[in-house]
């Protein structure tokens, strides 16, 4: 006998609120034995974390047996195992979402919609189809009652039990509408909804939240999380809106308490479950954000986790924020938008001012090194003020193909170059051949030297103890593309004067910043050595960066001081003052440190190079690519490192040369060894009518 059940896939359905129904079809099953085998129930997964499962219903007067049954959704498929038969009248959870040994998803049930069909053994004969769309999380959706050809979502999912529901639910809920009035917001919604809201970020629902009746007051410092249901309908999304005049610099993250808190899963715990080093789906949350730049009361759906390493061991944490559809982005002050960006808590000692002042530093060099852009700014967690954080874009892919136009990068990180994207292949023969001292032009080839070099200046002058670990490399996956650094986790710093160049040349390859390899290299070290004499006479000099370093602390004194009463008494904290003294006193004693125990460790005598820099009306002067004002410049350097000069002509000046240097193509040479007088010869240019 053949039966045919209807097919509701394409009907329209009126339903309550203009809300379209998620829908359910049965195909026609031609079989007597199996033909009263259903797909009775199912859950899909919201989240990868999430499990799903699909349940079976037997119909029929008769045992079935399962095994070699095909369950299909687009290209997965799963092969039903040797199980007891299915009796008459009973349910059973065939298939819960798991991955198989090549890491593929067995069976893929998308909380967006989809189809799954069920085939008999050997896969030759369908014995039903099962349709939905999107389901919201925690909702399952199947057959009511059992076996039929009705459907309903089911609010209460229950895998191997009947379906259960007070009545038949086919659509859901509006979200609720805000309305800011003079008395206050008002909520509506859909005739005969009730709506329920938040303000501590918890989630609302029927047994927990505050029945919204009439206008109500919001906190600046509160986020309001409002959902609507009626009894046949599921609850709505929700509305999220930020409290009206909280502070236009500031961030603001809303989440539910038990995300954070909940004594098994929270991210923020601590004792034996603190999530100091759990990554993966399992550790990601939902959230929103408010940011500078969304508007006054807007928020934007995050998905959460903790970032960072050792960190995250500290009380006062950092936080990832993706955007939930992977689409969206994010703003940051400075206009850009990205899908990922990163709250940076800067909780270690001299964190905030140590790494606004590398950043700084680069761009004054000349940005041969890649940061991630950043805007302290004060961040509130539901309401409670959390102190000082960076927002800044994730150093990810998307920030680093800001750089460049490929379309795809190799990344890798840390002392063993782990495989961020892409692969390692051209890291390895860059490195190999950095090892084996390859000629200059070999290795301008596969690397950006001078973006290797910077990294080995800028590590030096810090000292930081940790310049093997926060390495990131990157380069175009294509031909000719090169390999180039970027400067992060700028807050370890040894002491003014520490020998840091011995300590960091005992790591060995591929530890970075390969000093080791660049010293050892005899076309690299004369670099090397020139661009930290360059950078202690220019952008690191004491002077110019005991300025920087006074004009960080003065633009962000007042919140790193509400930082610092927020958190000294939970974590080691020096205060603000004494945060500027230490970045002062190493801007000015660093330089004279690192320049002899440089000379000393590489076996290299010191000199002097004495550059005489015209007025601006003359000319510019570069060394090394970064401007000297005018006057005399005493320049410390290394013998046989000679320092590059250009001279740039004013209008109506030019150039006959240089004196006391060496010139080729690229510039004038000045090498320190014989102390060394040198200046550019700038003319005003004369008409051929003027005697010429």
């Amino acid at each position: 006998m053949h039966r045919t059940l209807p097919n509701f896939g394409p009907m329209r359905i009126r339903l309550p609120c203009r809300v379209l129904p998620m829908l359910l079809a049965w195909c026609s099953v031609p079989d007597a034995s199996a033909q009263a085998v259903r797909i009775n129930e199912v859950l899909p997964m919201v989240h990868p974390a999430d499990s799903g499962w699909v349940e079976l219903y037997n119909a029929d007067p008769l045992p079935v047996d399962l095994q070699g049954m095909l369950l299909v959704r687009d290209h997965y498929r799963v092969t039903l195992p040797a199980q007891p038969p299915l009796p008459p009248g009973r349910h059973r959870v065939v298939v819960v979402h798991g991955r198989g040994t090549d890491g593929r998803a067995l069976l893929h049930l998308p909380a967006a919609g989809g189809e799954l069909l069920l085939f008999a053994a050997g896969g030759n004969r369908l014995l039903d189809a099962f349709r939905w769309r999107a389901v919201p999380p925690d909702v399952s959706i199947g057959r009511l009652p059992d076996g039929a050809g009705t459907w309903s979502y089911l609010p209460l999912p229950g895998p191997g039990t009947p379906n259960r529901a007070v009545q038949r639910i086919q659509g859901r809920a509006p979200a609720p509408i805000v309305q800011h009035t003079a008395d206050g917001l008002v909520l509506s919604t859909c005739p005969g909804c009730t709506v329920v809201c938040t303000t501590d970020g918890s989630a609302p629902s029927r047994a927990h939240g505050t029945t919204a009746h009439g206008p109500m007051a919001l906190p600046a410092d509160r986020t309001l999380r409002a959902v609507a249901w009626r009894d046949d309908l599921l609850p709505s999304r929700e509305t999220w809106v930020r409290g009206r005049g909280a502070a236009p610099d500031e961030a603001a993250l809303c989440i539910d308490p038990a995300e954070l808190f909940d004594p098994q899963h929270g991210l923020m715990i601590e004792g034996d479950r603190a999530n100091h080093v759990r990554k993966g789906p399992a550790w990601v949350r939902p959230a929103r954000v408010a940011l500078p730049g969304l508007g006054d009361t807007a928020t934007v759906a995050v998905r959460l986790r903790l970032s960072g390493s050792g960190s995250r061991s500290l009380p006062k944490r950092s936080f990832n924020l993706s955007t939930a559809d992977g689409r969206h982005s994010l703003p940051l002050p400075d206009g850009s938008t990205w899908r990922n960006v990163v709250l940076r808590a800067d909780a270690t000692p001299h964190a905030l001012l140590r790494n606004l002042f590398a950043t700084a530093a680069v761009h004054r060099a000349g940005d041969r090194l890649d940061v991630q852009p950043g805007t302290p700014m004060p961040l509130t967690l539901n309401g409670t003020p959390q102190g000082a954080y960076r927002l800044m874009p994730a150093k990810n892919e998307d920030l680093l193909l800001t750089r460049t136009g490929a379309e795809r990068l190799d990344i890798v990180e840390g002392p063993e170059g782990r495989v961020v994207k892409g692969d390692r292949t051209a890291y390895e023969r860059a490195l190999g051949m950095l090892a084996r001292r390859a000629p200059l032009d070999s290795l301008e080839a596969l690397i950006d030297l001078e973006s290797l070099v910077e990294l080995a200046c800028f590590d030096l002058w810090s000292g930081r103890a940790d310049h093997d670990l926060n390495m990131r490399c990157w380069r175009p996956a294509q031909p000719g593309g090169r390999w180039r650094w970027v400067l992060y986790d700028m807050d370890l710093w040894a002491p003014p004067e520490d020998p840091s160049a011995s300590r960091i040349a005992q790591a060995p390859l591929p530890a970075a910043p390969y000093l080791s390899a660049l010293l050892d290299h005899p076309q690299l070290r004369p670099l090397l050595l020139a661009r930290t004499a360059t950078l202690l006479a220019t952008v690191l000099a004491p002077a110019p960066a005991a300025a920087l370093a006074d004009s960080l602390f003065a633009a962000h004194a007042a919140l790193m001081r509400a930082d610092h009463a927020l958190w000294h008494r939970r974590m080691a904290m020096p205060t603000p003052e004494e945060s500027h003294a230490d970045l002062r006193a190493h801007a000015l004693r660093r330089p004279g440190h690192l320049v002899r125990h440089l000379a000393e460790f590489t076996g290299t005598s010191l000199g002097t190079v004495s550059v005489l820099v015209p007025e601006n009306a003359q000319g510019t002067v570069l060394l090394d690519g970064i401007v000297l004002p005018p006057g005399r410049h005493s320049i410390t350097g290394f013998a046989g490192a000679p320092l590059r000069l250009e001279a740039l002509p004013a209008p109506g000046m030019r150039l006959l040369g240089w004196e006391g240097c060496r010139e080729d193509a690229a510039g004038a040479w000045a090498d320190p060894a014989g102390d060394r007088k040198v200046r550019p010869l700038l003319v005003p240019v004369v008409s051929d009518g003027d005697g010429l």
